[in-house]
């Protein structure tokens, strides 16, 4: 899409509010990113799994939210009609912005995975950070691999004055079968384990509090992990909420065009249309900073620390249980363990 070649560039309201728009994420993305690679710094070598795969999720954040918005500025301003970083850049630039997009659909349902297996079978432990490492590793060899279509479909079109850094026509077999297959394929993925592992979190929840209410001598079960669950399921609707958008349009499009349907023929319509998604798809990386400032405890106590005014408010009555909350993660984690044993053993005994 974005395609069309212009001799003169004029910037119409709705390209300036695009602009305004990538500097907003620039400014967010890489100052809120980097206040969380900050305040989790130490979390590279102890501290939660969840943590660990925070800072990693928030390194592809930054990353994204800086060079995405540019490369997306380049191109508004001289309105899709010229490329000046030749075919290297061509090949590169558009791809790894998908690429980053991808590492970070991985990260969301390894955080998912692990959350889902702490809660539903605590007995077996959580992953084991060698664990997490290899998975970010396995997940950003796989995602250069999955949009490794899209960079082989860029190419340099000549015109008589310029190049421009396009995609093949969208009814190219090699560009668009992977595009259906692997889009669909996505959301199925995202879909299923999403599900799963959310049904299965609130099915062990409902019967562990069935089995508290008729046992009255057990403690109060602790509630982080319930909590890290669902700031895990937060960032996922997030994310699918502005990545699927731009996703469904370029699947739709490419679709009609196989076979010279050709639906969708109002260019200027879709050709706007993707420009608002990808701004969205853009910003996907800046909203989790605000989540962590809401849900995540450490966080929105440590971000007070760095910030001259208090951006991230927190009621009187809840700062006491969250002083508490962060200082005895390792008595939570015991007595989950201790609690969940002998649920267990109750429920092996009916």
């Amino acid at each position: 899409m974005n395609s069309t070649n212009h001799t003169e560039c004029q910037l119409a309201p709705a390209d300036v509010l695009l602009i305004v728009g990538c500097i907003t994420i620039i400014v967010v993305g890489v100052v809120g990113n980097i206040l969380v690679l900050i305040i989790f710094r130490s979390r590279w070598k102890r501290g939660s799994t969840t943590e660990l795969l925070i800072c990693y999720l928030a390194v592809f954040d930054l990353l994204s939210s800086f060079f995405a918005p540019l490369i997306f500025m380049y191109w508004i301003l001289v309105c899709w009609s010229r490329w000046d970083f030749g075919w290297f850049g061509c090949k590169l630039f558009p791809y790894i912005f998908r690429v980053f997009t991808a590492v970070s659909t991985g990260i969301i349902l390894i955080m998912a995975i692990d959350r889902c297996q702490l809660i539903v079978f605590p007995l077996k432990g959580k992953l084991k950070r060698k664990t997490i490492h290899f998975s970010i590793l396995v997940t950003v060899v796989v995602s250069l691999l999955w949009e490794s279509y899209y960079a082989n479909a860029l190419y340099i079109r000549h015109n008589r004055l310029t190049d421009v850094c396009t995609v093949v026509p969208a009814n190219t077999p090699s560009y668009a079968y992977p595009l259906i297959l692997l889009t669909i394929l996505k959301i199925v993925i995202l879909l299923i384990v999403l599900l799963s592992s959310s049904c299965l979190v609130i099915t062990k929840i409902q019967r562990r509090n069935q089995l508290m209410l008729s046992q009255k001598c057990f403690p109060k079960k602790p509630i982080k992990n319930q909590k890290t669950m669902r700031m895990i399921i937060i960032i996922a609707i997030v994310f699918v909420l502005t990545v699927a958008p731009r996703d469904i349009l370029h699947l739709l499009f490419t679709w009609s065009w196989l076979g010279d349907k050709m639906v969708f023929q109002n260019r200027i319509l879709i050709d706007r249309l993707n420009n608002w998604f990808r701004l969205l798809q853009v910003s996907n990386g800046i909203y989790n900073v605000f989540i962590y400032a809401n849900l995540h405890a450490k966080f929105s106590k440590n971000l007070k620390q760095y910030l001259p005014c208090r951006f991230v408010s927190v009621a009187p009555e809840k700062r006491k249980s969250l002083a508490l909350d962060s200082e005895s993660t390792k008595i939570e984690v015991l007595m989950e363990k201790k609690i969940d044993n002998e649920i267990e053993v109750l429920m092996d005994k009916r």
